[in-house]
């Protein structure tokens, strides 16, 4: 992890059984309510998934709905979808049966509540992955709190 992580302002905790993984729930399950019900968040988001693999190619950024396990339809039929059948309880579902087989749980803090902190905090994330992903370790992000000032203060 020294490797991975350098210490610099960041912060990396880590959490081991289920029983501590789902302490974290209430706190992802909020974020997800509250940022499901922003319309703001949900134009956002809709503008970010990429919605089929042409797509996710073209434009080279955003979020392509497979990873999101939405299959591929198009921007239309994709924008409709999100709008109106990707609801609070259909994430938290989702949410749930992500924490529920995970193993580990590592939550990623700054130390200081500035952009360059958040910077830093993400490219640390970032290399946590890359590294995981090399060993062959399945992961998933989930960055509800920490988008969320009510839920992550």
């Amino acid at each position: 992890m020294t490797q991975i992580y350098p210490g610099q302002g960041v912060d990396v905790e880590f959490y081991t059984g289920q029983e501590k993984i789902k302490s974290f729930q209430p706190y992802i399950i909020l974020a997800n309510i509250l940022q499901l019900n922003n319309p703001d968040f949900r134009n956002e988001l809709t503008q970010w998934m990429r919605f089929s693999e042409k797509e996710a190619m073209q434009s080279g950024d955003g979020l392509f709905t497979a990873c999101n396990e939405i299959p591929a339809m198009g921007r239309r039929i994709g924008s409709f979808v999100i709008r109106n059948f990707v609801t609070t309880k259909s994430e938290e579902k989702r949410l749930l049966k992500q924490m529920s087989s995970a193993a580990l749980l590592a939550i990623f803090t700054s130390q200081n509540n500035a952009l360059a902190d958040w910077v830093k905090t993400g490219m640390v994330f970032q290399r946590f992955a890359l590294v995981a992903t090399k060993l062959g370790l399945s992961h998933s992000y989930m960055n509800l709190p920490c988008q969320i000032y009510q839920v992550r203060d």
